[in-house]
């Protein structure tokens, strides 16, 4: 008959505990500074011709939190209606007026009831927010993990 015996268990389940807090400690640092990073990233290396500045204001970051046991959530985002268009570019398409386009055209006012649009190419920024954001969520929980490690290298 063989006999084993855990010794120390109260202190390798009290260790297990902190080594769990520190690994939902990076993945809430990591969603965290990841969308906020990855914000700052859009903002400052976009390509798109920054006209009024609205766009690029509106690119920020919120924080969900936890939506379960597992899953913390931050996202980026562009609050402005027309982020779409800009990211992805559009179609050629038909723009109606109401009743009258007025624009300035080559130094005069012109109006008109409706123009094609020759459409837009897209000039991506979110990827730009993605990419940062993933690094930083890797970095932040190759950081936890590793102080977890120093954790359980101490029992």
């Amino acid at each position: 008959m063989f006999k084993a015996d855990i010794v120390g268990e109260a202190e390798i389940e009290a260790a297990w505990g902190r080594v769990v807090a520190e690994i939902r400690v990076g993945a809430v640092r990591g969603a965290g500074l990841g969308a906020k990073e990855g914000a700052e990233e859009a903002r400052r290396k976009h390509v798109f011709r920054n006209r009024t500045g609205e766009l690029e204001k509106s690119i920020s970051h919120i924080t969900i939190g936890w939506v379960n046991g597992t899953t913390y959530v931050a996202k980026i985002v562009a609050g402005k209606k027309y982020a779409s268009w800009v990211e992805d570019g559009t179609r050629p398409h038909l723009i109606v007026g109401n009743p009258w386009l007025v624009f300035e055209w080559k130094g005069v006012l012109v109006r008109f009831r409706y123009v094609n649009h020759p459409g837009t190419k897209p000039h991506p920024f979110m990827g730009i927010a993605y990419q940062k954001a993933e690094r930083v969520v890797i970095r932040e929980h190759e950081l936890a993990v590793a102080r977890a490690a120093r954790i359980l290298d101490k029992l």
